[in-house]
């Protein structure tokens, strides 16, 4: 298992060991899969928006479950191709395949949030707003409109 998830270091009851505490619900799912005594590998990366990150992810999340077998993941992937964010590379045996660029919310500064946003905006409001039911469109727009617009 590999996932993301947002963890707060802290001391645990004035011990010297420093403690990670799950701090959004991706962490938590992480933790649920943990128990006393078992190893994690962990890659600590220290974003300078982990707000962006958290805002994309949560819009993401509701945007797939508008669509019966979707996740997440699959909706970044159909933003990153709708807004042009991959490339064809042709492999050894000359099929040419799709590659989707890597894009890390939480490394963006704010224009390059900004300009995604505002692609990923047009894109909903584009192509899938009939296809969502209005209360959940309402709701990810009045997430996303206001970082594009800043």
């Amino acid at each position: 298992m590999k996932k993301k998830g947002l963890f707060r270091c802290a001391h645990y009851a004035g011990q010297e060991v420093p403690v990670l505490f799950p701090v959004n619900e991706r962490a938590h799912e992480i933790m649920a899969f943990m128990y006393p005594d078992k190893q994690a590998l962990i890659e600590v990366h220290a974003p300078r928006w982990i707000e962006h990150n958290a805002l994309m992810w949560v819009a993401l999340t509701k945007i797939a479950q508008c669509f019966p077998g979707q996740t997440p993941e699959k909706v970044l992937m159909y933003m990153l191709r709708t807004t042009g964010r991959f490339e064809w590379v042709e492999l050894l045996d000359g099929y040419k395949d799709e590659v989707y660029q890597s894009i890390a919310f939480e490394s963006m500064t704010q224009d390059e949030f900004r300009s995604f946003t505002r692609e990923v905006v047009e894109v909903i409001r584009d192509r899938l707003r009939d296809r969502m039911p209005p209360d959940v469109y309402f709701e990810v727009m009045n997430m996303l409109v206001p970082q594009a617009a800043t």
